[in-house]
């Protein structure tokens, strides 16, 4: 029953990115247009151009991976799942519009896909470095791959190109948001400084 719960999220999402395969003719009105100019539109298209996918196998690819991780992050702290999502979609997307400007348009759920690896990779990385650093030296074997070869590692085709920089930045936003250290430094050095405190008055 937990299991399900915690994909609650990760699936509706999922759903969400289904309705363009299924109805291919909304997503040119989804997708990023790298040359749009910067209005309105531009800021809805920041969040729905990862719900659209150029083919059935980047669908299937970036669907895969986003609810494998996504079950993850929920089973891990559910409440941050939603706002990684969204401020990874804005930023990514943003990120993607500023750099990528020889792209015509942009697509796809493997930049949040990166952002969820990366908020794990900082949440997991202190209990599971046997785990996480091979993982992580994955993904930036990938990421250079991709960039010296303009292709998707996974789900490569001839009818879009890999971004990497959308990676990268998906990628940021999650250790970004993960927060797991900081706290931490921050209260112990709280405590230092409580604790010397004290001794001066004592």
């Amino acid at each position: 029953m937990r299991l399900v719960n915690h994909l609650r999220l990760p699936l509706l999402f999922l759903a969400a990115a289904l309705i363009p395969m299924l109805f291919p003719g909304i997503a040119p009105y989804l997708e990023l247009r790298i040359a749009s100019p910067a209005e309105p539109s531009l800021l809805f298209r920041c969040f729905s151009a990862h719900l659209v996918h150029f083919t059935s196998a980047h669908f299937f690819y970036d669907a895969f991976v986003f609810v494998v991780l996504g079950w993850l992050v929920c089973r891990e702290k559910e409440e941050e799942f939603v706002p990684l999502v969204l401020f990874s979609s804005f930023v990514i997307s943003l990120c993607v519009w500023i750099i990528c400007r020889e792209l015509y348009a942009y697509r796809g759920l493997s930049g949040i896909d990166c952002a969820l690896f990366g908020w794990l990779a900082v949440r997991y990385l202190p209990q599971k470095k046997g785990i996480m650093v091979p993982l992580l030296a994955a993904f930036c074997l990938k990421t250079i791959w991709e960039c010296v070869t303009g292709t998707a590692l996974f789900a490569g085709s001839d009818v879009f190109e890999a971004v990497p920089e959308a990676h990268l930045a998906g990628c940021l936003c999650g250790i970004l948001l993960s927060g797991k250290c900081a706290p931490r430094r921050i209260g112990g050095c709280r405590d230092a400084v409580g604790f010397r405190f004290r001794s001066l008055r004592e």
